[in-house]
């Protein structure tokens, strides 16, 4: 069964604001879905979103 987070549990999970949540979500840069008038987010569409994002070295840089 997949996991799905609301926007209170994704925000605790990565430590931001839950507006900052909903602010990339509407800018379609975080893949919630709509249900009813909840935002969602299901566990594999988050995992494969964060495989694209790049890599980041604290020593270098974002590669």
């Amino acid at each position: 069964m997949v996991k799905i987070y609301t926007v209170k549990e994704l925000a605790d999970l990565l430590g931001v604001s839950e507006f900052h949540i909903r602010r990339l979500t509407y800018q379609g840069k975080l893949p919630g879905r709509k249900w009813g008038k909840r935002i969602v987010f299901l566990e594999d569409d988050l995992k494969e979103y964060f495989k694209t994002l790049d890599f980041v070295n604290p020593r270098v840089g974002i590669k």
